[in-house]
Formats: structure tokens, C-alpha cells, sequence
């Protein structure tokens, strides 16, 4: 049973990303689950 999905890079989650397609396919399943999404792009002063 999935718990949480943990989702890096998920800026890019868009459209028919592979991340998108994931989450879709466990919500036909019914089940309460989180996601932890995380984006860790840095701007451009990066020192």
C-alpha cells in the first residue's frame, strides 16, 4: 500500500509527464495517499 509519493523535480510535472501519469494511475485505484513534491531550482545568484 502506498503511503506517499515523493515526487523530485516536480516543476516538471506537466502535460503527460511520466509524474503525472503515475499520480493518475493511483487515483483509479481509490486510495487516500500524499504526495511530497519538491523543486529545489535555483535562481541566478547562486554564490
Amino acid at each position: 500500500k502506498i503511503r506517499c509519493l515523493v515526487v523530485d523535480e516536480a516543476h516538471r510535472a506537466l502535460g503527460q509527464h511520466a509524474y503525472c501519469q503515475v499520480v493518475q494511475e493511483l487515483c483509479k485505484n481509490g486510495e487516500d495517499y500524499r504526495i511530497l513534491a519538491l523543486s529545489a531550482t535555483p535562481g541566478n545568484n547562486v554564490e
